[in-house]
């Protein structure tokens, strides 16, 4: 990558490289199937803006002298190594890997058969800088995309009274993005980093539609949203925790004092206490005996209770039980029956 960057200090010149006792295979001047004469040298090449210098190193040998006669342009020239080489008068430009050498005409002068050249370098490979910043871009990247997605989310909402809110959301989600990519490459090739940094990405996005769930809640709350679920994915936005929020500590007031947001914090916190009561009955259930009982009669009561949140208790109470389904006593048994049985449509999902 050196010698790529010091390249673009140079000046366009012609260049010629001399080598003895060479028999190039008769492919390189044979066209291809596209029409082109030439190949690749896999390694460094050294060339000389002194043809003298050249000839000199194409009659070290009786044999096989030749010298490459090179045009070089704008974008593809040698890194100049002559002013750091031990020999300064041999005027040396150094090539990287890979470069390309397309024969444009050949001819013998002096005993010597000189072939005319255009390359191309290898722009394909990365530089240092490139290659220890790949998981830096992939984060960049990633970000860029999802905040095209979060700002198209955000601005196609269709809830009323949110213009100013909107707004504020717009410019709140750029910078925690925009922070996410800006720290040195080094930390990236951390795998503990690069998962964190990936994760606070996903969160940051999932938190913008867990703000639109958030009003559809307040705009109906029939309708299907876990009100826990959706309180914790908002955070990102808002709360100090988390790899975001340590560069964005602000408290979001605007969002947090919003009755939509304060609707969905009283919903996650009796679901929470909801959740708690859950998993005691279930504990009693499990233990069997008459303790069955208290537990079966305590979930029932629970459900009938909160008919429109039946479905989320059944699938808690399933995930619950079924790790000890096979130790249940008879009267756990017919106790977790009349649960589902109380539950009526909403058990269907998890009868198995």
């Amino acid at each position: 990558s050196g010698l790529i960057k010091t390249s673009k200090l140079s000046k366009v010149a012609d260049l010629f490289r001399g080598m003895a006792n060479v028999s190039l295979p008769d492919q390189f001047f044979e066209a291809d199937m596209s029409g082109v004469t030439g190949g690749v040298e896999y390694g460094f090449m050294s060339t000389t803006t002194n043809r003298e210098v050249a000839f000199q190193y194409a009659k070290a040998k009786r044999t096989g002298a030749t010298i490459l006669e090179i045009k070089t342009g704008m974008i593809d020239k040698g890194a100049d190594l002559s002013w750091i080489s031990q020999y300064p008068h041999e005027k040396e430009q150094c090539f990287p890997p890979l470069t390309s050498l397309q024969v444009i005409g050949t001819r013998v002068e002096k005993g010597v058969l000189v072939i005319s050249q255009r390359l191309n370098l290898n722009y394909t490979s990365g530089t240092i800088e490139d290659v220890v910043g790949k998981r830096r871009k992939v984060i960049k990247d990633m970000c860029e995309n999802l905040l095209v997605e979060a700002k198209a989310d955000i601005v196609s909402w269709q809830f009323s009274g949110i213009d100013d809110f909107r707004a504020e959301l717009l410019t709140k989600v750029s910078p925690l993005f925009k922070i996410l990519g800006s720290f040195d490459a080094e930390e990236y090739n951390d795998d503990a980093k690069f998962k964190e940094y990936s994760s606070g990405a996903i969160a940051v996005r999932q938190a913008v539609t867990c703000v639109r769930h958030m009003m559809e809640f307040a705009e109906d709350n029939t309708k299907d949203v876990d009100a826990k679920q959706v309180f914790e994915g908002i955070k990102p936005l808002y709360r100090s925790s988390g790899i975001i929020d340590r560069q964005a500590a602000d408290q979001w007031t605007s969002l947090s004092g919003l009755p939509a947001f304060q609707a969905l914090k009283k919903e996650s916190h009796r679901m929470e206490t909801q959740e708690a009561k859950v998993k005691m009955y279930v504990q009693q259930l499990v233990e069997g005996n008459h303790q069955a009982t208290i537990g079966g009669r305590g979930l029932c009561d629970l459900i009938k209770g909160s008919p429109a949140n039946a479905r989320p208790i059944v699938k808690l109470i399933n995930e619950l039980i079924v790790p000890h389904m096979e130790g249940l006593d008879i009267m756990a048994r017919i106790e977790f029956c009349g649960v589902l049985g109380g539950a009526g449509e909403a058990a269907v999902p998890h009868l198995e």
